[in-house]
């Protein structure tokens, strides 16, 4: 995982030029749900975006369908998408520690929370795997909640730590990704992390290969091991 500075957006004026501004296509739909979607902005910034917090809304389809027309293809004011998208964090997925990222996703699924379609704290650069996590926003207790790029401190901290386990020399293992103690994030938000995002990815899959390849040919990862006759030339 990997903190973020998420880009200065005035998101308040963006949503009041919406409703103000007919040049908007969600302009005609927006009056009615104006107050309550600009109250759900301030609570997400002011709760760190947990969804313990900030509620599911109802919104009609006409509305729903023009905010996810203005995030697909962005207007000027709304170039902070293509930054998020393309800049924030080329190399390494935020959310999982995976290899680049590929898209700009809702922390909060639009699917629920429409609301939140524009909200630009609730955007992330990220690969598939904040996708994969689909509905599931938080768990029985307070601190069961993904963990969030921009709000979440100690993600320079060691969260999580991988069990291998099964037959070793065979390669038949699995992987167990454990929560570790950490200072600034309760363990209970690194353990739903853990079983609602990153054992969706691909990391175990990758781990568990990487162990066959390690076992079976292990010269190809680790380079610094010797030919056998060059050990039996050095012993002579």
């Amino acid at each position: 995982m990997k903190k973020l500075q998420p880009p200065k957006v005035y998101d308040l004026a963006i949503l009041k030029e919406i409703k103000n501004n007919a040049g908007w296509s969600a302009n005609p739909y927006i009056n009615g749900s104006f107050k309550s979607m600009r109250a759900d902005y301030i609570t997400y910034r002011r709760n760190k975006g947990s969804a313990f917090f900030v509620n599911q809304m109802i919104m009609g389809a006409s509305l729903k369908s023009k905010l996810i027309y203005h995030f697909d293809n962005p207007r000027a004011e709304l170039s902070y998408i293509d930054h998020i998208r393309y800049r924030l964090s080329p190399n390494c997925c935020p959310t999982c520690g995976g290899e680049g990222t590929f898209s700009v996703d809702h922390y909060l699924p639009k699917a629920g929370f429409p609301n939140l379609t524009l909200y630009s704290l609730n955007l992330v650069p990220a690969c598939d795997c904040n996708y994969k996590r689909s509905s599931v926003v938080r768990g029985a207790t307070p601190n069961e909640t993904a963990i969030h790029p921009y709000f979440d401190d100690g993600l320079d901290e060691r969260l999580m730590k991988a069990e291998i386990i099964g037959d070793l020399e065979e390669g038949e293992i699995d992987v167990n990704f454990v929560p570790l103690p950490c200072q600034r994030i309760h363990v209970d938000k690194i353990r739903f992390h853990i079983e609602h995002v990153i054992n969706r990815t691909r990391a175990k899959t990758w781990m568990i290969g990487r162990w066959s390849t390690l076992v079976n040919n292990t010269n190809t990862i680790v380079t610094t091991i010797p030919e056998q006759d060059t050990i039996l030339l050095t012993l002579l």
